[in-house]
């Protein structure tokens, strides 16, 4: 429960098929450079942004907070390189979420666009927003039902079994990862159903003694989404998939 509770990016232009010849490979581009920033409030009001600490899409390790003598750690940024989320309606993903409660903080995830997109430790996983490079707020435009994070341990929900047998149908073709990673019951499965798609997020369940980093690869897999076409043809419905997030 403690690692459920604490429940970030290459995206790959692709198509899972899992009913073709074809598996499917991770980084077949390599990582790509990140940026992490801790902020801090300063005992008159302001806040003091930290150095920033670089990393890649895969693992971003951010040393242990600094605060000077008065201050007090409320944030941390996320600075992703220019990403492609392919529709998917979830801006922040369940790593980074992982992290913010992990660490108490307010957890900002820059976008491919003029925003920065916010989630609140503590808050259900839907309640991020938009923050625009100015004053403004805007939500996500998309509109979608989210569900989740469930156990990938345990019976999903049963509205969603053909696209969770598509899921670990899906999983199992990726020909470059370990097999453990390829195992469902390492995650936790976040729901996230549009009009045409059924978006299907999974973040690992750190390993003993593993802490949550950003980044998309854990010991016991990698955050990545697979979307499900709900009105595809007959065993077609392989979608999008974005191969860490």
């Amino acid at each position: 429960m403690r690692a459920l509770a604490g429940f970030a990016l290459l995206f790959a232009l692709l198509s899972v098929d899992v009913y073709g010849d074809a598996g499917v490979r991770i980084n077949t581009q390599g990582p790509f450079t990140d940026v992490g920033v801790w902020m801090y409030r300063t005992d008159d009001g302001k806040f003091r942004n930290g150095p920033g600490v670089k990393g890649t899409n895969e693992s971003l390790i951010m040393p242990s907070p600094t605060p000077q003598y008065g201050e007090a750690l409320v944030a941390i940024t996320h600075i992703h390189h220019p990403r492609d989320r392919m529709g998917y309606p979830v801006h922040v993903s369940l790593i980074e979420k992982a992290f913010a409660n992990v660490h108490k903080v307010q957890l900002y995830s820059s976008g491919s666009d003029d925003m920065m997109w916010a989630y609140t430790a503590g808050t259900p996983f839907g309640q991020e927003h938009g923050e625009s490079t100015g004053s403004a707020r805007a939500e996500a435009p998309e509109s979608y039902k989210m569900t989740g994070p469930f156990p990938g341990n345990q019976p999903l929900p049963a509205p969603y079994a053909d696209a969770v047998a598509y899921l670990k149908n899906a999983l199992g073709s990726i020909e470059n990862m370990p097999t453990a990673q390829k195992d469902l019951s390492n995650y936790v499965v976040l729901f996230s159903e549009t009009d045409a798609v059924i978006w299907m997020e999974i973040a690992p369940v750190p390993a003993a003694g593993e802490d949550v980093h950003l980044g998309c690869q854990m010991q016991n897999g990698r955050d990545m989404v697979f979307g499900y076409e709900k009105n595809a043809a007959a065993g077609k419905h392989g979608g999008p998939w974005l191969q860490c997030f």
